[in-house]
């Protein structure tokens, strides 16, 4: 993660060590990282598509698979299905790998840091925003979800997604919009 990065981490109320010291109004989310970030929503659909399609045309494979994985048992390594390899592609190479990393990380935690401002600071669509902190955080647990491939160059994207997305996007959907007042966040779900 990048220097520019991490100073706009350090902003978000989520890494504030000092408790309701959030004084000064987060960074505006930009309409293009709301789309951005709804562009990645609708491409994590299409692909939990394609992995249904697959499923239903790899049957066959599925079985192989299946039947490879009890015959090693324990001792064995993890064969992925079609919907793991379909699902570590996407965390891989559309969002983890890819040149939208940085843009992808600073329109999500720009939206944390308006859905959990102060009253005064935050905006009116903060229901809305809330919304896609839900759906961020279903996709980037799905995607966390689906193991490394341990034979792959995809070692460690997990656990990245796990510390980059899911834990912040949980603990940020846990906030209530309407409720939350200044005194309410203190850094720490």
């Amino acid at each position: 993660v990048d220097s520019d990065l991490n100073s706009l981490l350090l902003t978000i109320p989520i890494w504030n060590v000092r408790k309701r010291s959030m004084a000064h109004a987060p960074p505006p989310l930009h309409p293009e990282q709301v789309a951005l970030l709804k562009g990645v929503l609708d491409a994590w659909t299409e692909f939990e598509e394609l992995a249904s399609m697959l499923d239903i045309y790899h049957y066959p494979l599925v079985l192989q698979i299946e039947q490879e994985q009890e015959a090693q048992g324990e001792q064995g390594g993890h064969t992925p299905h079609v919907r793991e390899i379909v699902t570590i592609a996407f965390r891989s190479f559309c969002v983890g790998g890819s040149l939208l990393l940085n843009a992808f990380t600073v329109a999500v935690f720009t939206l944390i840091g308006q859905v959990a401002a102060p009253k005064r600071h935050r905006p009116s669509n903060a229901t809305q925003l809330f919304d896609l902190i839900q759906r961020l955080f279903e996709m980037t647990e799905a995607l966390a979800d689906a193991g490394d491939d341990a034979l792959g160059g995809t070692r460690g994207t997990a656990t990245q997604f796990r510390e980059l997305w899911v834990r912040p996007l949980e603990r940020a959907r846990h906030l209530d919009p309407l409720r939350i007042g200044d005194d309410d966040w203190d850094g720490d779900c």
